[in-house]
This record gives structure tokens, C-alpha cells and sequence, in this order.
């Protein structure tokens, strides 16, 4: 600021007809011209600061309104997480109840293996206790067949080179004495 505005008004002689008037009245107006320019220069840089103020409040609601959007969108893209994680953990679940029916299906089935396991041996056994049991009565034919063979040959059972021999009950039998008639029969 100039020099000027230093200028204390009151110091300043009254205006009197005269030199020293016609000194003192442009001393004044031009202190009073450079306080308004003064003002105005203030005025200009409130108007400045002010432009700049309303500015800074633009950019800062806009600021807000992209905060506020990108906060929706956040909030959008949470919600829309929360119902991912929501869908997922029905999924987990589901697989999970899945696994659970596998495996009760696994013991049942290997339940169903032992127990047909358990019956395959007990039929092998019952195979085996029914094969004896045709082998005992097998033999006992046998002997009976030992016992009723002297009725039912009839003639000599001599064979071609004079050793008589016959198969009567699934059992090779040769009679004691070659002549073969009559004789008891015996194992050969």
C-alpha cells in the first residue's frame, strides 16, 4: 500500500482560501482516492478469496457426491458379497450333506459285503459239511454194495487173462477164488 493511506486526516490544516487550501484539498483527495483504490484492491481480493472459497465448495460437494455413489456401489458390491458368501455356504453345505449320504451309503454297502462275506463262508461250509456228508453216504453204498454183491453176480467173473474182476457200486471188486462162482467178493 502507498504512503499515502498513512495520512492522518485529521493533521491535516483545514481548507482556507489561500496556498495553503489549494495544497491541502488535493492532498486529501488523493489520500482519499488511494484509500478507495486500497478498498477496492481489498474488495477485488475478498471477491478473489470468495471465487475461490465457492470453488473449493464445488469440488468438495462433488467430492461428496462421488463418495457418496462410490459408497452406494460399495454398498451394492457388499450386499451383492454377502449374498455370494450366503450362496456359497449353501453350497458348502450341500456338498457337505452329500459326503455325509456317501459315506452312510459306503458303510451300508460295506456292511452288505461282510454280512455276504460272512454268508459265502457260512455256504462253503455248508458246501463242505455236504460234502462229506455225500462222501459218507457214498462209502456206505459202497459197503452196502459189497455186501449184495455175491446175489447179484450170476456165472464166473473170470476176465481174458484169467484174473476175474468186476465194477459194481463205483468200486473195482475181484472174488477170492479165481474160479469166481460162488465165492465171496473182497477189495483187490
Amino acid at each position: 500500500m502507498s504512503d499515502a493511506k498513512d495520512i492522518d486526516i485529521d493533521t491535516v490544516p483545514p481548507q482556507t482560501p489561500g496556498v495553503e487550501g489549494a495544497v491541502a484539498g488535493p492532498t486529501i483527495h488523493h489520500a482519499a482516492a488511494v484509500c478507495l483504490d486500497d478498498i477496492e484492491m481489498e474488495l477485488d481480493s475478498v471477491d478473489a478469496a470468495t471465487a475461490e472459497l465457492r470453488h473449493t465448495v464445488t469440488e468438495q460437494k462433488k467430492a461428496i457426491q462421488h463418495w457418496t455413489a462410490g459408497n452406494k456401489a460399495l454398498s451394492i458390491k457388499q450386499s451383492s458379497a454377502y449374498q455370494s458368501e450366503d450362496k456359497l455356504d449353501e453350497m458348502v453345505n450341500s456338498i457337505q450333506r452329500r459326503l455325509e449320504a456317501v459315506l452312510v451309503r459306503n458303510a451300508d454297502l460295506r456292511t452288505l459285503i461282510a454280512s455276504a462275506e460272512g454268508d459265502g463262508i457260512k455256504q462253503e461250509m455248508d458246501i463242505q459239511r455236504a460234502t462229506t456228508r455225500i462222501e459218507n453216504l457214498t462209502g456206505r453204498n459202497s459197503m452196502l454194495g459189497m455186501l449184495n454183491m455175491p446175489e447179484q453176480m450170476e456165472g464166473t467173473l473170470g476176465g481174458p487173462e484169467g484174473i476175474p474182476h468186476s465194477v459194481i457200486g463205483g468200486a473195482m471188486w475181484a472174488p477170492y477164488s479165481f474160479g469166481g462162482s460162488g465165492s465171496a467178493p473182497g477189495p483187490s
